[in-house]
């Protein structure tokens, strides 16, 4: 019985910390996101979005460039965190920019991004987790 216990507990950690990779990766994701973000005004790069099995397809028309920055700032941070670390390891975790001009931004229609935005933020989380499972662009 002993022994049974110890796969039980061994397994419980292990998906726990699957879990937790999960989580540090969409997070990891989420800044190649942003920094890969053109900015002429700031709006496109403030929209990115984290929804947990489902896309948040909210966009905050409110954003001026004095609010951004190369990286996401720590309300921005303390936003995606807030739905990635419910995130299991069988939960999707989904970043979107609903602003109606993202598609033709990601096909490369940018002086700033002209092979896209996401390729290439895909591509930089390949290189940073050459070993971790799979990752999905669009849907």
């Amino acid at each position: 019985m002993a022994f049974s216990k110890q796969v039980i507990s061994w397994s419980l950690r292990a998906t726990k910390r699957t879990a937790e990779v999960h989580q540090a990766v969409a997070l990891e994701g989420f800044r190649i996101l942003k920094r890969r973000s053109p900015v002429k005004t700031g709006r496109f790069r403030a929209n990115w979005r984290v929804g947990l099995n489902s896309p948040d397809l909210t966009a905050d028309d409110s954003v001026t460039k004095s609010r951004f920055g190369d990286e996401p700032n720590a309300n921005e941070l303390r936003a995606a965190r807030s739905v990635i670390r419910k995130a299991k390891i069988d939960d999707d975790i989904l970043m979107t920019n609903s602003l109606p001009y993202a598609k033709k931004l990601n096909e490369g229609s940018s002086t700033m991004a002209p092979a896209g935005i996401i390729p290439l933020a895909h591509a930089e989380l390949l290189a940073l987790f050459p070993g971790i499972g799979r990752f999905r662009t669009g849907r």
